[in-house]
């Protein structure tokens, strides 16, 4: 079984199927985010590439930057 990173020493690791379906939830019921599935891959592809600042800009054509950081956070945690 590999071991869970949260927080930041998750950047740069696997993102976890669970932590990408609560950030599916999270932008799509909670953010309004009419095709939640983009916007988090691309998030989700950034972070494992360590390049949390692309991450940020992906997310920032779909949300503001406060939901950019909120879905960053359910992704890392």
């Amino acid at each position: 079984m590999s071991k869970t990173f949260t927080g930041f020493a998750a950047i740069g690791k696997p993102i976890p199927y669970s932590r990408r379906q609560r950030a599916y939830d999270v932008a799509k019921k909670e953010m309004g985010v009419k095709n939640p599935f983009t916007l988090i891959d691309a998030m989700a592809e950034k972070l494992e590439k360590d390049n949390p600042f692309e991450a940020m800009e992906a997310a920032e054509k779909y949300v503001d930057l406060t939901g950019a950081y909120r879905l960053m956070a359910t992704l890392l945690t």
